[in-house]
């Protein structure tokens, strides 16, 4: 597609959103009720009025997990993701990320023992990694540099399942083992030797022991499915404080996240990929040096996810929205890869008869009829494109075509 034809879809698409109108929110209907945890609604009014006596607001995602056969439904902050390790999410291959802490630890000067500490790490710190030597991270906190012990903190190598080292061939993973991964065959890998990672983004690993759901600290779970709720507190006459649900955009509109740009502003900007909404054409989103989205068709608020990056996106009927190899089903609020790379690797390696792919790029993304999703990959030697069913919390099934 030609940065021509991409920008004369953007204009077109300002000319039909200018002259399309949201439904009024007082004629919107909403229940509310004493507490978010009551099974019924103690009442219902119109949107307008609950706006008007609106106190607070917050999201809550919550994820249906499993573990050794038994279901569980975790907080999005009682769990950590290899996303939350990421310093780029469409660099994930190749990039070392972040280091969380799992106890107090001493940052030391050099990578051994007996250096001398120079900064106190806390458990929960999230420190960004520069290099790997001899099972230590050197990371940055507060302006200065030192070494942290792997031992005691979680990686992306915690998540990895497949790894690249010099040999450019993809190694399966059983798990980390101190400053080592442990392969199928039982073979150890130094962190230091892998070049590049794929990760498992199903996996989920608890932050903490919660003796009401007999979690352990840092217990494995694969993640089923995910539920996300944004709940408002309203002080209403004769009935005090109630919570209600926020309405989908079907219903009305969303409320904006971040400072917006104007129309004008994004047209200025280099523009890499666009997607508007198949019937709302007032909700699109926009690539150009950074992923915007309107949901008028004249204000423009950024992704901070996706700052600076060029990505392909596109828009599902049903309100899904695509940026890259990320996807949110909440029309926006926050997104998760919706498929494994390393799935997607064997795939291609298969269909090039055994040859490795050089780099996993996503070129191209389109929504197609009855619930499919058509995606291309640029493995370095040639673009493949797959496609597959986008009825699952990660897209498992993919065909090369």
């Amino acid at each position: 597609m030609s940065p021509r034809f991409i920008r004369l879809t953007l204009v077109s698409f300002c000319l039909v959103s200018f002259q399309t109108h949201a439904l009024p929110t007082e004629r919107l209907a909403v229940y509310f009720y004493r507490t978010p945890e009551a099974p019924f609604p103690s009442g219902q009014t119109n949107l307008l009025a609950l706006q008007k006596a609106q106190k607070q607001n917050w999201s809550q995602t919550q994820f249906w997990a499993e573990a050794g056969g038994h279901k569980t439904l975790l907080d999005r902050s009682e769990i950590i993701l290899d996303l939350d390790l990421l310093d780029h999410p469409q660099n994930s291959i190749e990039s070392k990320g972040f280091v969380y802490l799992l106890t107090d630890q001493w940052i030391k000067k050099d990578p051994h023992p007996k250096s001398n500490p120079v900064l106190q790490g806390l458990e929960g710190d999230k420190l960004r990694v520069l290099m790997i030597s001899d099972g230590y991270a050197q990371i940055e906190k507060q302006g200065q540099t030192g070494w942290l012990h792997l031992s005691s903190c979680l990686t992306r190598f915690d998540f990895a399942s497949f790894i690249m080292t010099a040999n450019k061939r993809w190694l399966p993973i059983k798990f980390r083992q101190g400053a080592h991964l442990v392969l199928q065959n039982e073979q150890r890998i130094p962190l230091e030797q892998v070049k590049a990672l794929l990760t498992q983004p199903d996996l989920a690993i608890s932050r903490k022991q919660i003796e009401t759901k007999k979690i352990s600290k840092f217990q494995h779970f694969r993640l089923k499915q995910v539920q996300e709720e944004k709940w408002n507190v309203s002080e209403l006459k004769d009935h005090g404080l109630v919570f209600w649900r926020e309405p989908s955009p079907q219903r009305g509109p969303a409320s904006p996240a971040l400072t917006p740009l104007s129309t004008e502003a994004i047209l200025k900007r280099p523009i890499y990929s666009v997607a508007v909404h198949p019937s709302q054409p007032q909700t699109a989103l926009v690539s150009a040096d950074g992923v915007f989205l309107t949901r008028d068709g004249q204000n423009w608020e950024e992704l901070e996810n996706f700052k600076n990056q060029n990505v392909p996106v596109t828009i599902s009927a049903d309100h899904e929205y695509f940026v890259g190899n990320m996807r949110s089903r909440n029309q926006g609020k926050s997104f998760l890869p919706f498929f494994q790379f390393e799935r997607i690797a064997n795939l291609i390696t298969q269909s090039q008869r055994g040859i490795i792919p050089r780099q996993m790029k996503i070129s191209s993304l389109e929504i197609l009829p009855e619930n499919r999703i058509r995606m291309t990959i640029d493995s370095g030697t040639q673009k493949v494109p797959l496609m597959a069913k986008r009825d699952s919390f990660l897209i498992q099934k993919w065909d090369v075509y």
